[in-house]
C-alpha cells in the first residue's frame, strides 16, 4: 500500500479534488466541510495542509500516525532513524527526509 492511500484510509470524508484529495481534519472539530488537503508528491511523499491551521504532527497523533507514514520506505529498512526539515511545496507544509550520513572517525 503506497503511502497515499495509508494516510487516506485513516481519514474520514475523503473526496477526490482534481489531482489531490480533501478529508475532514481530525485534529479539530471540522463538521462543516472538509478543511484537509492531502496530495501525493513526485517522490511518493504524502503533503497534507489543514486550512484552520492545525499542525501535521496533531493532525497524524489523532489518528495513530507519525511523520514516518508521510515518507515511501522504498524497500529499505523501515526502522533506521530518519531526519527531516519542514519545506513548503505548492502551498502545503510537508516533511522532507534528508540522507543520514554516518561519519568516520580520522586517523585510525
Amino acid at each position: 500500500m503506497s503511502p497515499l492511500d495509508h494516510i487516506l484510509t485513516k481519514l474520514q470524508g475523503v473526496r477526490r479534488e482534481g489531482d489531490d484529495f480533501i478529508a475532514m481534519c481530525p485534529s479539530h472539530d471540522d463538521r462543516r466541510r472538509q478543511s484537509l488537503s492531502i496530495r501525493e508528491a513526485e517522490d511518493s511523499r504524502v503533503l497534507i495542509h489543514c486550512f484552520a491551521g492545525c499542525a501535521v504532527e496533531d493532525i497524524l497523533a489523532a489518528r495513530g500516525l507519525t511523520m514516518r507514514d508521510l515518507f515511501s520506505s522504498n524497500g529499505g529498512d523501515d526502522t533506521r532513524p530518519a531526519m527531516c526539515r519542514w519545506i513548503e511545496e505548492r502551498g502545503s507544509l510537508a516533511a522532507e527526509t534528508l540522507p543520514m550520513v554516518r561519519s568516520r572517525r580520522r586517523g585510525r
